[in-house]
């Protein structure tokens, strides 16, 4: 293998690639590692939000290479050993934006959280579907509408209840 102390840049201005490629008669694949620990010479362990790693995505744009999209991991609670909560985070940029956003987060239990509305238009089948974070009162956890208008729609309570309703 190749041992680099620092930092690895792959430029080239016919193209690059990065290929990790394993041929070997048994089930092992290829990984790309990301390790994290505190510390210096000595590893110590992470805390809440430490970012574990990123894969950043970054476009020219005439001027300046600006951040478009990413992928990043980052410890979410407090971790112990055997024992290491890890969210995955999403993010993109819209048109006009100043900076990437939030956009999708895999949480430590498994809950997805969407960094807004989330509206798909589908064949006929789930026109208009809308899915948002929506509270009343620390009632309601979601909310669910088939159409914009709102007459169909589906509450889910904090407690799990739904609700349906159809006008």
């Amino acid at each position: 293998g190749v041992d680099i102390d620092g930092s690895l840049v792959v430029q080239k201005t016919t193209g690059n690639s990065i290929t990790v490629g394993t041929t070997v008669g048994n089930g092992n694949d290829s990984h790309f590692n990301f390790q994290k620990a505190r510390g210096g010479s000595s590893p110590a362990i992470v805390v809440d939000n430490d970012s574990l790693g990123t894969i950043d995505w970054k476009a020219y744009d005439g001027s300046a290479y600006i951040g478009s999209a990413f992928i990043n991991a980052k410890i979410s609670g407090t971790p112990a050993s055997g024992d290491v909560p890890t969210k995955l985070i999403f993010g993109t940029r819209a048109a006009g934006a100043g900076s990437t956003s939030v956009r999708m987060t895999i949480q430590a239990n498994g809950q997805v959280d969407f960094g807004g509305d989330v509206v798909a238009t589908g064949d006929g089948t789930f026109d208009d579907i809308k899915v948002g974070e929506w509270s009343h009162a620390d009632t309601y956890a979601g909310v669910f509408h088939k159409n914009q208008t709102d007459q169909e729609y589906m509450i889910i309570s904090n407690d799990g209840h739904t609700q349906l309703s159809a006008t």
